[in-house]
């Protein structure tokens, strides 16, 4: 959703409703009062697995604004936001809940703010770049969690990559990650994997791993489909007993076939690919 203005939600006005927002991205939106992307009034609203960047406000919340309510936001990435006070959130008389999500580089207004009382619940492995918002955070960290741009990295919608050596790597809550809406995959639905879930809507992958390591991985996670599918002319060979496939696809087409695109393109089940 890129390009909306109104006086009030530039996107999404959410007024005593139940909203659940999921693997989207909302940019350069613009509310001429609050909530540049988002304004929910006493409403309950949860945002997952999506991306807010360039939405700006000339009152509160560039990228969400809240009144009342508990609003939730779960592996969110919220940067590039703008507003008067609370460029990435502002939070007026709710209880904001949030996990696993990124609030960084707003240009004006701090990443997060709130009113006297405007409370936080749920505040869990969030990474907020100035440290605004921490209050009662359990592995909250500060600092800039080095993202690239907005683009298109897989999936139907753009997103901010992780970049390598980025402090949210590996930094998320396994527990949320893994419960809906999350689900474990990320917004481009890429599953979310490492040593721990990564904090952000987008799950950083190590293209440096073997060829080897991939397709284990890849096997062990359920997801051989996709790779198989694109190698389906190559040679297969099954090698019972072990939980992964060799074959005859090069590293770049391996990556191309699961990792760039971001989820499985083909239904097709990966034993009728395999020829002994």
């Amino acid at each position: 959703m890129y390009g909306h203005s109104a006086s009030w939600g530039g996107v999404i006005l959410n007024h005593w409703g139940t909203l659940t927002v999921t693997n989207s991205t909302l940019a350069g939106n613009s509310a001429t009062v609050d909530g540049g992307a988002i304004r929910s009034d006493y409403g309950t609203l949860v945002l997952a697995n999506s991306t807010l960047s360039g939405n700006h406000a000339s009152g509160n919340g560039g990228g969400r604004s809240f009144v009342g309510g508990a609003p939730t936001g779960t592996n969110c990435t919220l940067s590039g936001n703008w507003a008067s006070a609370g460029g990435g959130i502002h939070n007026y008389e709710g209880t904001l809940n949030f996990a696993n999500t990124i609030v960084a580089n707003s240009t004006s207004g701090g990443d997060c703010s709130g009113s006297a009382s405007g409370l936080i619940g749920t505040n869990r492995n969030n990474l907020v770049r100035d440290g605004s918002c921490s209050l009662g955070g359990v592995n909250f960290r500060s600092g800039n969690p080095q993202l690239g741009a907005l683009a298109f990295n897989g999936g139907p919608t753009q997103t901010m990559a992780l970049l390598g050596g980025s402090p949210a790597i590996d930094a998320g809550d396994d527990a949320t990650g893994a419960a809906s809406p999350v689900s474990g995959r990320d917004q481009r639905g890429v599953a979310r994997q490492g040593a721990h879930c990564d904090i952000g809507a987008y799950e950083y992958v190590d293209y440096s791993a073997s060829a080897d390591t991939i397709k284990r991985s890849a096997i062990t996670r359920g997801d051989a489909t996709a790779w198989a599918a694109n190698c389906v002319q190559e040679h297969f060979r099954f090698i019972r007993g072990l939980r992964y496939v060799r074959a005859a696809c090069s590293l770049p087409v391996l990556r191309r076939a699961y990792y760039s695109r971001g989820k499985v393109e083909s239904k097709v089940q990966v034993a009728s690919l395999i020829r002994e």
